[in-house]
């Protein structure tokens, strides 16, 4: 049995850190604290979701394990009113959570790992550990933060939580940007290889495969299982394996393998790549290959969505018994056998305990360095951009006989108002910031503004006819974008203006209650001032790489013609 019912109970009431857990859940440092405002989730024995929990102090949270009989521990984000209340139908929006990676080993099908066999995670969780030490280099170098926590989630993998304040803040759309960043293709090519486009130039994640992969693929992914690697080359079937996901013909046929060893093979496969007449393809095709075994595979949900739920630390893994502890330092040093169970806490194990108390002291630490750190210092950033002319709500009337019908079939749904809509006026603002620390790592944000200074005259209505005022098509400011970059590098600290595009938003056919819309539009005013982080790109990197960072993060967002609001 993993943990008897008795001990888990003992565990979560006596030995689980209820005092550093409410610490670092309140964040008191920012202010005052947050924890009455923080999501907490019970799962119980029989698997039930106790959601929409909220504790003010570590007694409370010791009570709520004592009634509710829980298993698994699970935090969620802090929102505007205490979660509990929802049960009196509150409504209920996330305000600001942690950014979280997830990592579990079985989603990487190169190596084929049971889910099942707790032996098999073991071994393979050296590639979880690489894929967090890549995100974690990339949280760090492209996008300036510095207070993360790893997490071993007690059996397949682990979580990668950054809790730089400015992080906190980041909006959905914000977060998804930042998962699709560092995710490749969702479609894999013909050989069934991963699609990785340009993510290996120079602009996004180039120097870390001579830095990072390389070394990882020669130290453990080829090494042999019997001594400790993740044995990517041990087997002919794996051998075969690897040139059919290069997808090179002649590499199937005229290179033999199966009587050398892993780094025989390896080198020459590399071998082969120099002697090709179509050597750069050929090495962009072993390049590729690699990645699709050793790039992070992530769940994207967990970091897209700030209402999402996550595992906690020092939570109790069902199915092995094992506690979800933080890992500190090396991650490839870690070793999950070594993890202290609950059954093992509870009896008193003294190499158990001696473990268990080591990870809450990693922790404490991990809390106080945070409560210490610049990064809780950070406020969202502000800027003021020349307004764009303001269009008339009721623009050139027309028919469907006299003009075409759009594509789209929303837009079609849209274009053409065969009833009275109520439209807003905005404009996305976007603007670059650089810090002192590091002035060559720009940050670039948008937010949203009324294009008046009153509210009732950013709602107004499109009478039946007659279309809704989208904007012109439009180039997009490309220069503007990399001449931004270069003069927040130059002015760190300066928030330094981009662009600012007129966008129309329409509201639903059915809300037809202009009062009520303007109200709702007071109400959401702050919200729409929030900066959304879109990238992070480097000065120094020139013009060529700096434009296509930014044409695959900001272009999308600017293009944005109209939005239609339920």
């Amino acid at each position: 049995m993993p943990g008897a019912v008795d001990d888990v109970a003992q565990y979560y009431t006596k030995f689980f850190p209820h005092g550093v857990a409410c610490a670092l859940l309140g964040r008191a440092w920012r202010g005052s604290s947050q924890l009455h405002l923080r999501e907490l989730c019970v799962e119980t024995k029989d698997s039930a979701y106790i959601r929409w929990q909220s504790v003010s102090c570590p007694e409370e949270l010791r009570q709520l394990f004592c009634r509710t009989n829980v298993e698994k521990f699970h935090v969620g984000a802090l929102f505007g009113q205490q979660p509990c209340h929802k049960k009196k139908g509150l409504r209920m929006a996330p305000t600001a959570r942690e950014l979280v990676f997830d990592i579990d080993v079985d989603d990487y099908s190169t190596w084929g790992v049971d889910s099942g066999d707790i032996g098999s995670c073991d071994a393979a969780w050296h590639i979880a550990a690489f894929g967090m030490i890549v995100v974690r280099h990339i949280m760090e170098k492209h996008y300036g933060f510095k207070n993360m926590l790893l997490v071993y989630s007690g059996r397949r993998g682990a979580h990668l939580t950054v809790y730089d304040a400015r992080a906190c803040e980041l909006t959905d759309e914000a977060r998804a940007a930042i998962a699709g960043y560092l995710s490749p293709s969702e479609k894999p090519g013909p050989t069934g290889r991963t699609y990785f486009g340009n993510m290996m130039t120079s602009g996004f994640f180039g120097e870390m495969y001579t830095t990072h992969i390389l070394p990882f693929w020669e130290n453990m992914g080829i090494l042999s299982r019997q001594d400790g690697g993740l044995g990517a080359l041990d087997t002919p079937q794996d051998k075969e394996y690897f040139l059919e996901l290069m997808g090179d013909n002649h590499a199937q046929k005229t290179l033999c393998l199966n009587a050398l060893s892993a780094m025989e093979s390896w080198r020459a496969i590399c071998k082969y790549a120099e002697d090709s007449r179509f050597r750069e393809s050929t090495e962009r095709c072993i390049q590729e290959t690699v990645l699709t075994y050793v790039w992070p595979k992530l769940d994207a949900a967990v970091s897209k969505h700030r209402n999402h739920l996550n595992k906690a630390w020092f939570s109790m893994h069902p199915k092995t018994g094992r506690i979800c502890v933080p890992v500190v330092g090396d991650p490839s040093r870690f070793n999950p056998a070594e993890c202290p169970t609950v059954a093992g806490v509870v009896a008193g194990d003294k190499t158990q305990r001696s473990a268990f108390y080591k990870a809450v002291s990693d922790l404490q630490g991990f809390v106080e360095r945070l409560s210490k750190s610049p990064t809780e210092s950070w406020v969202p950033p502000r800027v003021k951009l020349p307004e764009l002319p303001v269009y008339t709500m009721v623009g050139s009337k027309r028919t469907r006989e006299t003009e075409d019908i759009p594509t789209d079939p929303l837009a079609d749904q849209y274009m053409f108002t065969d009833r009275s809509r109520l439209c807003w006026h905005v404009n996305r603002v976007f603007f670059a910031v650089a810090s002192s620390s590091e002035p060559s790592k720009v940050c670039i944000y948008w937010y949203t503004s009324l294009c008046t200074d009153s509210t009732k005259d950013s709602v107004n209505t499109v009478y039946p006819g007659y279309n809704p005022p989208f904007r012109d098509k439009q180039s997009f400011p490309m220069t503007e974008f990399v001449g931004a970059v270069q003069r927040a590098s130059n002015m760190p600290e300066s928030e330094v203006a981009t662009s600012c595009v007129y966008t129309c938003v329409l509201l639903h056919p059915r809300s037809t209650d202009k009062p009520g819309a303007i109200d709702r539009l007071d109400r959401m005013r702050e919200r729409l001032l929030d900066p959304n982080f879109l990238c992070v790109v480097n000065s120094s990197w020139g013009d060529n790489a700096i434009s296509s960072v930014v044409s695959q993060m900001a272009k999308p967002v600017w293009e944005v013609s109209h939005l239609f609001m339920n």
